[in-house]
């Protein structure tokens, strides 16, 4: 492990689930952070005691909201919730992943509002520092059920992990590392399922790949600059400043200082008009992959921030906190501004002539096909986004005419 980090006093980031998912850091909570915990479980143990009826506390789930459980059955209901759930199919879920997802649930629980034990997280907590790694499958359910079913499995001893190198049953390694076995109390076995840990600890890997890419970028485009000496003048300072995009300036700065003093550069200047489009325009379209990045990185750290279970535990009502969608939409605009294809105007498929004609084409079917073609129209950026700021506006349009 390369150092110790500590959660539970101050706002977390996507880079510290990296550091501990990826890096192996040791995780450890704050004092404040256990006592939250603790309060938290105070409070469903409190409704148990006194005959209070609280939905996923002493009912059942879903459409079996309105029946009421005795004390009794409160431990059994929470362990057929893991069993029921872990149905997950698919490949494995790689270490990383899936020590990213119990990192994003403890930050979850850290706030202590969803009513969980500090036995819970302490066992959490283990495996990540003692690099216990349930075997997770990849597939299944809404995209978070699954996965935190099977870890919660791993907790009790059931399933297997994968613990020295090795998989192995997870009671075996429970007994190997000093651990025992959890057994899951009342509405456990719901918070353990519940929430967006899943997606959030994924996308927080997801940035970590994205901004990698970004900054081999950079460098690729810097050095195929160089290569084929083109005019600096593109990346001039005072023209970039013009379009006030924070992801453009720091692409135009980072390229500038790559490719200030190159003799081939200083050799080329003046030799020709401009460069090919797609040299020339490496500020504003790595720089636009960057803005949606900061967008995206945004959204990861509120989500990760946030207590994201259902039903909540305040103490004087319960709620719940647990749609996805904020998640969803930052990963949906993350992978296209990553993957989007530049392609050379010399290996297009028509001559210059018919190009224009080309456009329109590529304009009119993107229509045709909802927007969502723009891969497969990847010749004309513009055709495609213009198609798609069309299809907002109509789609706000219609959400005013349907209230």
């Amino acid at each position: 492990m390369s150092e110790r980090v500590l959660w539970g006093d101050a706002p977390l980031c996507w880079q510290d689930v990296v550091r501990v998912a990826r890096e192996k850091a040791a995780l450890a909570l704050s004092d404040s952070a256990w006592q939250r915990i603790a309060q938290g479980r105070s409070i469903v143990q409190h409704i148990i005691d006194s005959g209070q009826i609280a939905y996923g506390i002493n009912t059942g789930l879903g459409a079996l909201c309105n029946i009421t459980l005795p004390e009794e059955q409160l431990g059994q209901l929470s362990r057929n919730t893991l069993l029921s759930h872990a149905c997950g199919v698919g490949p494995l879920l790689d270490e990383a992943h899936t020590r990213a997802i119990m990192c994003a649930a403890i930050a979850n629980y850290s706030h202590g509002k969803s009513g969980i034990s500090c036995a819970i997280v302490e066992q959490l907590l283990a495996f990540l520092n003692l690099q216990i790694t349930p075997q997770v499958p990849s597939q299944g359910s809404v995209g978070y059920l699954t996965h935190m079913a099977h870890i919660g499995l791993a907790l009790m001893g059931i399933g297997d992990v994968s613990w020295q190198g090795q998989v192995v049953p997870a009671e075996q390694a429970l007994a190997q590392a000093g651990l025992e076995p959890i057994a899951p109390g009342a509405k456990e076995g719901l918070s353990l399922v519940n929430g967006t840990p899943c997606m959030t600890g994924m996308a927080c890997l997801a940035l970590d790949d994205a901004a990698r890419l970004l900054d081999w970028a950079d460098v690729t485009g810097a050095m195929s600059f160089e290569a084929l000496c083109g005019q600096a003048v593109a990346f001039d300072a005072e023209i970039l400043a013009l379009k006030a995009s924070p992801g453009m300036q720091h692409c135009g700065l980072r390229l500038r200082q790559m490719l200030t003093d190159s003799p081939l550069l200083a050799a080329s200047q003046g030799v020709r008009t401009q460069d090919a489009l797609s040299l020339r325009s490496m500020p504003q379209v790595h720089g636009a992959c960057r803005d949606q990045f900061a967008h995206a990185a945004g959204q990861v750290d509120v989500e990760l921030n946030a207590c994201t279970d259902n039903p909540l535990i305040l103490g004087r009502w319960i709620a719940g906190e647990w749609s996805p969608r904020r998640i969803r939409t930052a990963s949906r605009w993350l992978w296209p501004a990553i993957c989007w294809r530049l392609r050379w105007p010399s290996s297009a498929p028509l001559p210059s002539g018919v190009w224009i004609g080309w456009l329109t084409r590529s304009s009119a079917a993107c229509r045709r096909f909802g927007g969502k073609a723009g891969g497969e129209f990847r010749d004309d950026d513009c055709a495609v986004r213009r198609g798609l700021a069309v299809r907002g506006k109509q789609a706000a349009g219609a959400a005013r005419g349907a209230r």
